[in-house]
């Protein structure tokens, strides 16, 4: 009989879906942590529209933060942490995608941990998590990123070629609301990308992960569901479609609950290899997943686990073709780039990420070209 273990993180607690819900799923989360001035970081693609009126009707006493947050630079985060000092907040409100996620992450870090200055997020990043003075944090996203229910948060220092993650529980949102109504802003581009890399999480742990039957589950649903519904809900209107690839979004890493099998696991390569395209070659999570996905599902199957897995998983798809192939065919009926040259990436950057990927990763640093098309171009 097959051993394992299921967990329960001390993360995400409670989770709210539904149309129209957000104005009293934040109530509610409020109420809960008697919160009264909470710091609302509010994506700009929303300033003005009927979702920051909605806002501005529960946050009575608390005060919306809206810049860009993309890529998440260490400066962006600490102005957030100093604007919420500065205002004395009880609690932080993210409505985004998962850059406001992740700053709203980030900010409460630097506050647990007393930063003042941006040089001292990174060097703050590689110590462990502050144990106590963490505010309460409710995601409200408006992409399919994911950040709303990890317990890590990102950020990519450009200049210094640097994106640095931290994971800790403490981190972690402590509820999450899914509301179809707040990603009216959202461009169709970024949804549907960022469904991929959604997609791309079910896929790539799946296959690399030795069975669990309830991982297993989830994440068969999951890819089942981004499957059928991600073509559809590109259009705002679509609301049902989209609170399904909400909730198959979660279903893909399905935190708070955590399993664990006997046996070994593989590389994620996509996974891996995202940090240096988007820090190195100024990519998007939105196209490494599907520049990277195929390629690194056929690296896997290469391994007895992944090939076991990979077929699998298919039957359960119902897919008549094999798992890599039928991915890359949907990224490109999706409209996403799945060679290095449809991404607009050059050799050079292409080996440049290759070659700091395998040093910090201690990979192989040709199964990283590989995975990256670095022969195509």
């Amino acid at each position: 009989m097959m051993q394992g273990l299921i967990e329960f993180l001390p993360t995400v607690r409670r989770i709210h879906h539904g149309h129209g819900i957000m104005p009293q799923a934040l109530r509610d989360e409020l109420a809960a942590h008697g919160a009264r001035k909470p710091l609302v970081l509010l994506a700009r693609a929303l300033v003005g529209t009927a979702v920051e009126t909605r806002l501005r009707d529960v946050i009575e006493d608390g005060l919306i933060h809206a810049v860009s947050f993309e890529e998440v630079p260490p400066a962006v985060v600490l102005e957030a942490a100093r604007v919420a000092r500065d205002a004395g907040v009880d609690s932080v409100i993210a409505v985004g995608g998962g850059s406001a996620i992740d700053t709203a992450k980030g900010l409460r870090f630097a506050l647990a941990s007393g930063l003042d200055e941006a040089q001292q997020l990174l060097p703050a990043m590689n110590r462990p998590s502050p144990a106590k003075g963490w505010l309460p944090l409710v995601a409200v996203p408006t992409t399919l990123s994911g950040a709303e229910y990890t317990r890590s948060f990102s950020v990519n220092d450009r200049a210094a070629g640097q994106k640095r993650s931290h994971i800790g529980s403490g981190v972690s949102a402590t509820a999450i609301v899914y509301d179809p109504m707040v990603t009216v802003a959202t461009p169709e581009a970024l949804w549907v990308g960022t469904g991929f890399v959604a997609l791309d999480h079910a896929l790539e742990v799946y296959v690399s992960s030795a069975p669990h039957p309830v991982a297993d589950a989830l994440k068969a649903e999951s890819a089942a569901t981004l499957l059928a519904k991600l073509a559809e809900s590109r259009h705002a209107e679509a609301e049902t479609a989209r609170l399904d690839c909400f909730l198959a979004g979660w279903m893909a890493d399905h935190s708070p609950l955590r399993t664990r099998s006997t046996g070994g696991g593989a590389t994620p390569w996509s996974h891996v290899l995202a940090y240096e395209l988007a820090a190195l070659a100024g990519i998007s999570y939105t196209v490494t997943a599907s520049l990277t996905l195929g390629n690194s599902l056929r690296l896997l199957a290469e391994t007895r686990l992944g090939a076991s897995r990979q077929q699998q998983l298919a039957a359960r798809l119902g897919l008549t073709q094999s798992l890599p192939d039928a991915v890359d065919d949907y990224a490109r009926a999706l409209g996403m780039p799945t060679t290095p040259a449809e991404a607009g990436l050059s050799a050079v950057q292409l080996e440049a990420v290759a070659q700091a990927c395998a040093a910090r990763a201690s990979l192989d640093v040709e199964k990283c070209r590989r995975v990256l098309g670095a022969g195509a171009v």
